[in-house]
């Protein structure tokens, strides 16, 4: 099995609070790609499903699943993490405690206790994107540099 490779940049983009855009094989074929919010565990990509979502079901049927960032201005720094899914199946105090250190995250305190108080999640799906790279790029980084040949 090939060592993983992880770009230390792509990890550091995945510390912020930016929305993650999570792909995977649905169970018609096609390909889907969900916004979520994630917690980066290590190298790990962690998601939060409710029980037997169609997302989670997909995943059992095929694991492999990549999860991408990217700022939304020039240069774009973009992270693309590629690996396999493992699912945990989560009860509801795991599964508020998970949500609500999201929504703290994502929303910022004040907004992301009152969305924990106000949520009613029942029992869930922890979804472990397990990484085995995790690549960065930066995009149209020529433009931000004054005189530069367009």
């Amino acid at each position: 099995m090939a060592k993983p490779k992880f770009d230390e940049r792509a990890l550091e983009l995945l510390k912020l609070p930016l929305i993650g855009y999570f792909a995977f094989i649905g169970l018609d074929g096609h390909p889907r790609v969900l916004p979520t919010w994630f917690e980066l565990a290590g190298t790990d990509i962690l998601v939060e499903s409710p029980v037997n979502s169609y997302k989670a079901r997909s995943l059992r049927a095929n694991p492999l699943a990549t999860l991408s960032v990217s700022t939304s201005d020039i240069p774009y720094r973009i992270a693309t993490v590629k690996g396999h899914v493992e699912i945990e199946e989560i009860d509801f105090p795991a599964r508020v405690e998970v949500m609500g250190r999201l929504a703290r995250y994502y929303l910022g305190d004040e907004r992301g206790q009152r969305y924990e108080r106000e949520m009613r999640p029942g029992p869930g799906d922890l979804l472990r994107l397990r990484a085995r790279e995790a690549k960065y790029e930066e995009l149209l980084a020529r433009l931000t540099v004054p005189g530069s040949p367009s």
